[in-house]
């Protein structure tokens, strides 16, 4: 039996490994991948059917403009002192 120091190794080892294929994979998608899994384009066995044109979506609203903020106040005179 190995100790729990090993497993826990083990386990993060297996996870970076996986972790890293799947972003090699994401980022580069390498031709291998691709025709193995065959993800290159098909052609259709019927005829693609034209469908009418969707109506045109509205405009958003334009946003608000933001408040200026408030001056601060300024600040108070110092009392001066009395003489001896």
């Amino acid at each position: 039996m190995t100790s729990r120091n090993r497993q826990s190794l083990l386990i993060a080892i297996a996870v970076f490994a996986v972790a890293g294929i799947a972003i090699y994979m994401a980022d580069y998608k390498p031709d291998f991948v691709k025709n193995a899994l065959g993800t290159h384009g098909t052609q259709a066995a019927v005829p693609v059917v034209s469908t009418p044109m969707g109506m045109q979506g509205t405009q958003g609203t334009q946003g608000t403009q933001g408040t200026q903020g408030t001056q601060g106040t300024q600040g108070t005179q110092g009392t001066q002192g009395t003489q001896g």
